[in-house]
């Protein structure tokens, strides 16, 4: 692909030129001082233009930073790497990673939205640091609505609903058992406030049961609870709960979003099931700091787009039990704005916090 590139040395040392030869243009005649203005202008203006458009026509001509807020080694982090790789193919130039975890992604992030505005620092954001994050926190150190555009979203990892109960057959029998003992049946989550522990909460809001909650410090305690049967139910990925269902220690009961998805093909969604209104995915996207130039967004949201597509990047997505839906900026846009609306209320009703 040829990039538009202007030359500003010699577009001066043309100005000069033709500066020397109008000076004897200025002393012949009226049409020749005319002459000379004209000229004089219309070389002005194509430098201007050449000094004011030059670099976000020319992006982009360094490595970019994308930024993971999470440590090196979890999904975000392995889905970045990847993406880093093929949106290096697709722009010419390197993409390195760069992790900057701690407080949930807030640090990561927020060292995002004050970065320079050019295009070359990116952050992988999720709908933690986006959404959820924003009403768990008192203070996460950005604004994410003011602060960051959205550019494109990246995958959608929706939750399992699993147990280690056998007697319970179906997501149908399990809310009646939960409706018969409300605020008895415990289930597992990786953490407070995590997108498992709010999908549970949505799940708990839109069918009128009771659940009670008991958070772990991570995925793999939860799992190994529920596998020993201390805990009965869990909400969570599906690469942490996807080799104990294929075991058949685990029972999936549904996946939390509108479809089924490969790597779970016989699980139920949500959707299908006739509750609709709890389909919860922990999506991430591509993000970059506000005035952002509008050449340099259209640029990133093209070549994410020719990534999401890529044989290779869907692939990998789909063994993790992802999802992916290719959302550009404007539709992006409005999802993510239509997100926060959402996790505003369930955050509020469930009383979960982080401070």
């Amino acid at each position: 692909m040829s990039i538009a590139f202007y030359d500003i040395s010699f577009y001066n040392s043309t100005v000069r030129r033709q500066q020397r030869r109008l000076s004897m243009l200025r002393n012949t005649s009226t049409m020749g001082r005319l002459a000379a203005a004209l000229v004089t202008a219309v070389l002005f203006t194509a430098s201007a233009s050449a000094q004011t458009q030059g670099p976000s026509h020319s992006y982009p001509t360094r490595v970019i930073k994308l930024v993971v807020p999470f440590p090196p080694g979890g999904v975000v982090d392995t889905g970045a790497r990847l993406i880093g790789r093929k949106l290096s193919e697709q722009l010419a130039q390197p993409v390195v990673i760069e992790n900057k975890p701690g407080a949930g992604g807030n640090i990561g992030s927020a060292y995002v939205a004050k970065s320079e505005a050019d295009g070359y620092t990116m952050l992988l954001g999720t709908q933690g640091t986006q959404v959820a994050n924003q009403f768990l926190y008192k203070a996460p150190g950005f604004d994410a609505e003011r602060d960051l555009v959205s550019v494109h979203d990246v995958f959608a990892v929706p939750n399992v609903i699993v147990t280690s109960d056998m007697s319970i057959r179906s997501l149908e029998e399990l809310i009646t058992r939960a409706k018969a003992q409300p605020g008895k049946l415990a289930y597992a989550s990786p953490g407070n406030g995590t997108g498992s522990h709010l999908t549970a909460e949505l799940f708990s809001q839109i069918t009128g049961i009771q659940l009670h909650h008991i958070p772990y410090r991570g995925s793999a305690a939860a799992i190994t609870d529920v596998l020993g049967g201390n805990v009965p139910v869990a909400f969570d990925f599906a690469v942490t709960t996807m080799p104990h269902v294929q075991t058949g220690k685990l029972r999936a009961l549904a996946v939390t979003s509108a479809v089924r998805i490969p790597a779970l093909p016989d699980v139920p969604s949500v959707r299908e099931l006739g509750i609709s209104e709890a389909e919860s995915t922990s999506w991430t996207g591509l993000f970059v700091p506000r005035n952002t130039p509008v050449a340099v967004v259209k640029r990133l949201e093209t070549a994410m787009g020719q990534v999401m597509r890529d044989p290779e990047v869907v692939g990998s997505v789909v063994k993790f039990g992802a999802v992916v839906t290719n959302m550009g900026n404007p539709r992006f846009v409005d999802f993510v704005r239509s997100e926060r609306v959402k996790w505003q209320a369930i955050v509020k009703r469930s009383g979960a916090t982080l401070d």
